[in-house]
């Protein structure tokens, strides 16, 4: 059953996560924005932060945890920079216009900087990053994370969440190159979907209580994730945390709420987003022929024994979302039987199958 898929194309799934987030108050327009970014996410082969998500932010908005209406403000404002309080509201809207802002200040000052409080979890760091690729400029974002799901080096008490990063960068012919990364070696939520689907995983993933390797996604979701890189994972979700929480006004180590059990407590996760405008620096059009070159120059190294092609960050996403956009995108069975469940349950249009 683990291998069995659905298969849904991505305005079905968008139609129906929309539906799903309006039936417990959220707006139109929020509920499209939200749904765009999980259905991006399946579409781009992230299906950690794809539809898997949905049920749990049903969940924490009927709770009340999540505010459906947020009034999404800026507290603190110079040219290039800018605090924004997301009053609770779900991370994608608030992250959403947090860009939106980012950019329009980078169209003035050649870059803008806008630090959020007051947020949730915001699904793939890449789709704000991405947000600024049309407008000539480079995307930047940092996530605190919605749980703390990582040990300081050598510790076993989880005051760390994987705290993403994403970088967008635009080029000319050549496909952008997008960096989107947890600072574990996976998200939690690749360890969650082969949870549902009763998979094990590589011992190189996560630990359980004890500080231990484990194959079990139970224990590892009841444990620790561990981080890229030992010691430099642990440094570099440290210096993310700063940056997006505590520089912020987030939540920052035993202030950190679990996103799956806590539904009580307001999240408060920080975020900083980035755009840098090209032509601060140079033409645009030459930067992205520079892009080209160094993309052209990179995939065209000496390849390694066994391997057919050197592919950039973001590239294999791309390829992904071009053949779901034409085929469809495969939902496992038990997150599929998930979702129609959740369907009946709010009494909206079942998604078929």
């Amino acid at each position: 059953m683990a291998d069995q898929n659905v298969v849904y194309t991505a305005d079905q799934l968008h139609r129906f996560c929309t539906a799903a987030l309006m039936a417990v108050g959220v707006p139109e327009r929020d509920a499209a924005i939200t749904a765009d970014t999980m259905v991006q996410a399946d579409l781009r082969g992230v299906s950690s932060h794809g539809v898997v998500r949905l049920p749990a932010y049903v969940k924490r908005l009927e709770a009340g945890v999540v505010n459906a209406r947020p009034s999404v403000s800026v507290v603190r404002e110079t040219v290039a920079a800018a605090l924004v309080d997301g009053d609770n509201g779900l991370g994608q809207v608030v992250a959403y216009r947090a860009m939106e802002l980012a950019i329009e200040k980078a169209r003035q000052a050649g870059t803008g900087t806008v630090g959020v409080r007051g947020s949730n979890h915001s699904g793939a760091s890449a789709y704000y990053a991405m947000m600024a690729l049309p407008h000539d400029m480079i995307g930047i974002v940092y996530t605190s994370g919605a749980a703390n799901i990582m040990a300081p080096w050598g510790g076993i008490t989880p005051l760390l969440g994987n705290n993403p990063i994403a970088y967008a960068i635009p080029a000319d012919k050549e496909l952008p190159v997008v960096l989107d990364m947890a600072c574990s070696v996976v998200a939690r939520g690749r360890i969650l979907v082969a949870l549902k689907k009763g998979e094990k995983i590589p011992p190189t993933w996560a630990l359980n209580k004890y500080g231990e390797p484990t194959t079990d996604p139970q224990e590892a979701h009841d444990g620790l994730v561990q981080p890229i890189g030992g010691y430099k994972g642990y440094g570099l979700a440290l210096v993310v945390g700063v940056l997006s929480a505590v520089l912020t006004g987030g939540a920052f180590g035993r202030q950190v709420t679990d996103f799956y059990n806590d539904l009580v407590n307001p999240q408060n996760v920080g975020h900083l987003l980035q755009a840098v405008a090209i032509d601060a620096f140079m033409p645009a059009d030459a930067f992205r022929r520079r892009m080209d070159e160094v993309i052209q120059e990179i995939k065209s190294s000496e390849l390694a024994r066994g391997v057919d092609r050197i592919y950039l960050p973001g590239e294999i996403e791309f390829l992904t979302h071009a053949e779901r956009s034409r085929n469809g995108i495969p939902i496992s069975l038990p997150i599929a039987r998930e979702l129609q469940a959740l369907g009946e349950r709010l009494r909206i249009e079942p998604l078929p199958g």
